[in-house]
């Protein structure tokens, strides 16, 4: 049953207020709660403010008494307001409660609370502490999509085991894959249905249909959801887990801005050689984008896809936050070009997708074909032209025709801060036998001190490695 009290009585004609609950008072709310008990959920919708600061806190505890969960909504900025069409309950009595003032005077009964806007919304309790806090904590949904993935499945599944919410879809497992999924499923020990397993066809084959499949099986429920593959993990992070840590994040975001982000940029690192252990490692280390919230967004293009959302969106960056890709190199990507060939087809302004399909253009010698794409991605106004100077090189390198492959690291370095170029120059010279070239750009390269933290990384660019390189150039000059 819904009760509602409304002490002016034109209003209850004007709103229609008999129709909206089962049972309304013509009354103020402390003379109602002192002569009731026994109820749920007490809501205090915009009330406070229309009385002292006294008959607040009376009221607040008399409502305490009588429910188990007491929601509070109250303008938390200086608010005047007069009597209003002859109302005189529509002045504001005390009309500058702040987060600070409720915290301290209800904060030791306030199990959450979140500002959006003018108006913050406190939620107290005196009992069930335990139950509140976990019915309005955070939820956190992961989804992936995969296809005889057996060999990384429970690597995977270990990572992502504590989500409140997992939806995987299989695009035509042979391996074993599905069943494993299906026993995941079967093996959670509360709320099995919070696991989807499906499997489904996709044809023709785009990631971005498959994707948005294993989203739309999610509930609405989850207030974020992180979108991962089955090659990949969540690293744990601190002692809290990824989890905790992005559910610490959400609830800063839901005292400060009333909701979740919309976006949570976070760190991703494929470590390339990660099957074989007596390596150095080769790993490359960037921000990206995976985790969003459950409703506006879907996927784009069919391969190398992307996030979109139509509306404004809030972003956080967390850099305590990681992905991490130990990759199945022994899959074939052959496919892809068809793929890219498409995605080009259908939205040619993202620079990435021709830079990728210039790739993948190399890796079957197309040079011509892969320069041309270059060449477009340079058009796009948001591209990364340092980034496309260093493509433009290796096409040149694989041909053979040093002058060109060196003019375009020189232009990579002209377009970039970033140490990377500097070195990879430095090393194309070292190729071409060109000692003092190369350590002049290692020299260059030595003052650059704040590393990078985008798709450029390479962590042979630091640390011992770029010593050992700069030592062997110094040699080299001193002998020449």
């Amino acid at each position: 049953n819904w009760t509602g009290v409304e002490i002016w009585q034109p209003y209850v004609e004007k709103f229609g207020l008999q129709k909206k609950y089962d049972t309304l008072s013509n009354t103020d709310a402390i003379s109602f709660l002192e002569g009731n008990t026994d109820f749920d959920i007490c809501f205090i919708g915009d009330l406070i403010e229309h009385m002292s600061k006294t008959e607040a806190v009376r009221m607040v505890e008399l409502a305490m008494a009588t429910s188990r969960v007491v929601i509070i909504s109250v303008p938390i900025i200086k608010y005047h307001q007069d009597e209003f069409e002859g109302n005189p309950y529509e002045k504001h009595v005390k009309d500058d409660w702040s987060v600070t003032e409720m915290l301290e005077t209800f904060g030791m009964h306030v199990m959450s609370y979140g500002v959006e806007g003018e108006i913050g919304v406190f939620v107290l309790s005196w009992t069930d502490a335990t139950y509140i806090k976990v019915a309005l904590k955070p939820q956190v949904a992961v989804y992936a999509i995969c296809k005889n993935e057996i060999t990384f499945l429970d690597r995977f599944y270990k990572s992502i085991k504590d989500a409140d919410f997992i939806s995987i879809v299989d695009t035509g497992s042979t391996d074993g894959t599905f069943e494993r999924l299906k026993e995941y499923q079967t093996d959670r020990e509360l709320f099995p249905a919070r696991m989807q397993v499906q499997q489904i066809l996709v044809d023709p084959w785009r990631f971005d249909d498959a994707r948005n499949v294993a989203l739309s099986l999610l509930p609405l429920d989850p207030d974020v959801c992180v979108s991962i593959d089955i090659d990949e993990m969540m690293e744990p992070g601190d002692s809290r887990g990824w989890k905790q840590i992005l559910i610490d994040k959400i609830e800063e975001d839901l005292r400060t801005i009333g909701r979740p982000a919309d976006r949570y940029h976070h760190r991703f690192s494929t470590i390339w050689n990660w099957d074989r252990p007596n390596e150095a490692p080769n790993f490359t280390d960037h921000w990206h984008e995976r985790i969003h919230s459950r409703t506006g967004y879907r996927w784009k293009l069919p391969v190398h896809e992307i996030l979109v959302n139509d509306g404004e969106q809030t972003v956080r960056w967390m850099d305590d936050l990681k992905m991490i890709q130990k990759p199945d190199t022994s899959k074939p990507r052959s496919s892809y070009l068809p793929l890219l060939e498409q995605s080009l087809k259908e939205d040619p302004s993202h620079w990435k997708s021709w830079s990728f399909y210039a790739g993948d253009l190399l890796a079957q010698n197309r040079t011509d074909e892969a320069l041309t794409a270059i060449g477009k991605a340079r058009l796009i106004p948001d591209a990364d032209q340092a980034y496309l100077h260093f493509q433009a090189s290796n096409v040149y390198q694989h041909l053979r025709n040093y002058p060109k492959a060196v003019l375009e690291l020189l232009l990579a370095v002209v377009n970039s801060d970033a140490r990377e170029y500097r070195v990879w120059l430095a090393r194309l010279y070292q190729s071409i036998n060109k000692p003092r070239e190369a350590l002049n750009m290692m020299l260059m390269a030595a003052e650059i001190k704040e590393r990078s933290y985008g798709y450029t990384y390479d962590p042979t660019c630091w640390g011992t490695s770029f010593e050992n390189l700069l030592t062997q150039l110094k040699l080299a000059c001193l002998q020449d």
